[in-house]
């Protein structure tokens, strides 16, 4: 009976190991750390190391600030198969998934670029720098159903275009 119940807890706890090695794993970037009004500014999505393991389900939301970035347009993997990606214009996120309906899910999660969004930032900033962040949120579900959530930010400023000229208040 005791082996029973160690096997059984060492399957469980198998089984709940699958996804754990994903925290810290993502990370979101931009490719420029201060932006004048209008500018555009891309947004990269990546995973540091492969995720080991067949999984049924990874999804993805990106929260930013819709008063102070709009969405333009992103691109996405093409590993493991293709990410879905719906256009968020005039919303608080961007949202990716990929989902395995066959039920046998597809294997790891490969290295490297999740995804590209690039955003504008507002052209009318009132104050002179406006600091706002781009928060990611991954959640992974493995064939067992477990589900790990992990998050990863980032800051961007906002610089207001001056007028050539103008005195600087």
């Amino acid at each position: 009976m005791k082996k029973i119940i160690s096997m059984v807890l060492g399957l469980m706890l198998f089984s709940s190991m699958t996804v754990t090695a994903m925290a810290g794993s993502f990370q979101v970037t931009t490719d420029k750390d201060k932006v004048c009004a209008g500018d555009n500014v891309t947004v990269t999505i990546k995973l540091d190391k492969a995720l080991e393991g067949n999984y049924r389900n990874i999804q993805g939301q990106l929260n930013y600030d819709p008063d102070l970035l709009s969405y333009v347009s992103h691109e996405m993997s093409k590993d493991p198969v293709s990410y879905a990606a719906k256009n968020m214009t005039e919303r608080e996120y961007f949202t990716f998934s990929y989902t395995d309906f066959s039920g046998t899910g597809f294997a790891g999660i490969p290295k490297g670029t999740i995804g590209k969004v690039v955003f504008k930032a507002a052209k009318d900033v009132t104050f002179d720098q406006v600091k706002t962040a781009l928060t990611l949120t991954m959640s992974v579900q493995d064939l067992q159903g477990n589900i790990e959530k992990t998050e990863a930010e980032t800051e961007l400023v906002i610089c207001k275009n001056h007028t050539p000229g103008a005195a600087a208040t």
